[in-house]
């Protein structure tokens, strides 16, 4: 029977240390850090993780918006050179065809023309006499360079040697 008694006398005490030490936690909790935490803590914790995670992924999710945002800016400003280098391109080409073209059309006028500039008849650069105190350069009534009609350093309209323009001193 005294065994009884002892059980039965031990569960009220036993209830009674649980409660003390519950109650107890927070202040002994420095002290004893082994000391489990309580629901209510751990659920305060884990409130504080959750609103934590949450915060994250709002945070990611802004990051990812704008980073799309820019991706996209960026690829059709991508897009809009490469439809700008492609016209350039043509445009090049067409220049390119056309330089060719001027380049042979100024072959054939040099056939027929002749090279100028080189001291011959067709290429002579004043026409007759230089400076003579009239009204150009060279002294020609217009002041052209070469005293020519059409005004070319060669002396030629279409392969023919003009004859320079004399006006008489004033």
């Amino acid at each position: 029977m005294s065994e009884a008694l002892s059980l039965s006398n031990a569960l009220p005490l036993a209830l009674l240390t649980a409660s003390t030490l519950i109650l107890l936690r927070p202040v002994l909790k420095p002290f004893f850090p082994e000391l489990p935490e309580s629901r209510e803590q751990k659920h305060d914790g884990l409130v504080a993780k959750i609103t934590e995670l949450k915060d994250a992924v709002h945070n990611l999710r802004t990051q990812v918006e704008t980073a799309t945002r820019t991706f996209q800016r960026d690829r059709d400003e991508c897009e809009r050179l490469m439809r700008e280098n492609e016209a350039l391109r043509g445009e090049l080409q067409r220049c390119r065809e056309e330089m060719r073209k001027s380049g042979e059309q100024l072959g054939r006028a040099r056939e027929v023309v002749g090279t100028g500039f080189d001291g011959q008849v067709d290429g002579r650069v004043d026409g007759v006499d230089g400076v003579d105190g009239v009204y150009g350069l060279d002294g020609r009534v217009d002041g052209r360079v070469d005293g020519q009609a059409d005004g070319q350093v060669d002396g030629q309209v279409d392969g023919q040697v003009d004859e320079p323009v004399q006006v008489a001193e004033q």
